[in-house]
């Protein structure tokens, strides 16, 4: 913003200083403003503090102020300045100093129409036009032809009224337009936090999810591994040591650790590949859970299943019904 707003300066002064641009009105407070090299002077002094419109705000409206309160006896066109001023210290300043802000705009209107109708009925302090006076140009010249109060009054009041109408409309437009601006940025502003906080919420969410996911995928990595290799252990074991004596239970204990395998085999493939659980690890296949321990413990060991009272298998739901058959698998492990 410095940089862009600097450059902005710099080719205003530079229009300043290359451009012969007389006064609006030559007639100021002090001196008649007849001098270009002043105009040019002056007019560079008032659009300096526009590099710091939007970075220092405060410091370039009291900068403005002060140029236009001790250099300021005339009206020139780069008077023009105070409106982009006063916009850029509403907009970017903070919201508490927008009625300083407002008064000071008042004041300096109230002071302009002054000094304007001042030189336009009197003329100058310092440095008067006589030939002016003497023909009647300023109404409340006493030297000056068609001299009367009620004339000097007349064009006061005249002058007075339209001047101030006209800056007061100027200034009350730039108001609005600078509180516009304001309100605009800062429903941007809440805008852009509200959707950072949305997209922080996400990201949080995303990590529970993820979180809650891998928490699952360990429970099934547990119940997959523990379940089959107590199995497979138990198997082998019996296997040795019917291998010696009874070569037809080694084989079916080696098919029953084959069998293991293979479903572990198989929960391991989906678990990893898609990252869901297993499609029989519910409560209606307790049944089949409970007819493969029977065959991996043999003749040795009774499994018996008692149901109390109604099943329904339909009621609970996924999650419950998947921590049911699980339960059941850690007990028979």
């Amino acid at each position: 913003m410095l940089v862009i707003d600097t450059m902005a300066t710099m080719l205003i002064c530079l229009l300043w200083a290359i451009t012969t641009i007389p006064p609006f009105l030559e007639d100021g407070l002090l001196l008649r403003w007849d001098a270009d090299g002043w105009t040019r002077i002056w007019s560079i002094l008032l659009t300096l503090p526009f590099a710091l419109r939007r970075t220092k705000p405060q410091a370039a409206a009291i900068w403005f102020v002060v140029t236009v309160a001790v250099f300021g006896p005339a009206f020139l066109f780069a008077d023009a300045m105070a409106l982009p001023m006063f916009y850029s210290a509403v907009v970017y300043d903070c919201r508490n100093r927008t009625r300083e802000y407002a008064i000071m705009a008042l004041a300096f209107d109230v002071a302009t129409v002054a000094v304007i109708v001042f030189a336009n009925t009197h003329g100058t302090i310092f440095g008067r036009n006589h030939m002016a006076i003497l023909s009647g140009v300023y109404a409340c010249a006493p030297e000056g032809a068609g001299f009367s109060m009620q004339s000097c009054a007349a064009a006061s009041m005249e002058s007075s009224l339209l001047y101030f109408i006209m800056f007061t409309l100027v200034l009350a437009t730039t108001l609005v337009a600078a509180l516009w601006q304001r309100a605009r940025q800062h429903t941007i502003r809440m805008l852009g936090e509200r959707n950072a906080a949305i997209a922080a919420r996400e990201q949080e969410e995303k990590l529970i999810a993820a979180s809650a996911e891998r928490a699952r995928i360990a429970r099934d990595m547990h119940d997959i591994v523990a379940h089959t290799l107590s199995i497979i252990i138990i198997q082998s074991d019996g296997g040795r040591y019917a291998g010696a004596n009874n070569p037809a239970l080694a084989r079916q204990t080696m098919e029953t650790i084959r069998h293991e395998s293979e479903r572990a085999l198989h929960d391991m493939k989906r678990l990893l590949g898609v990252f869901g659980g297993s499609d029989h690890a519910d409560y209606a296949d307790v049944d089949a859970l409970i007819d493969q321990a029977r065959a991996a413990a043999g003749m040795g060991c009774t499994i018996r299943k008692t149901v109390s009272g109604q099943p329904r298998a339909a009621a609970p739901g996924a999650q419950a019904s998947t921590a049911m058959y699980r339960m059941v698998q850690e007990a028979l492990t």
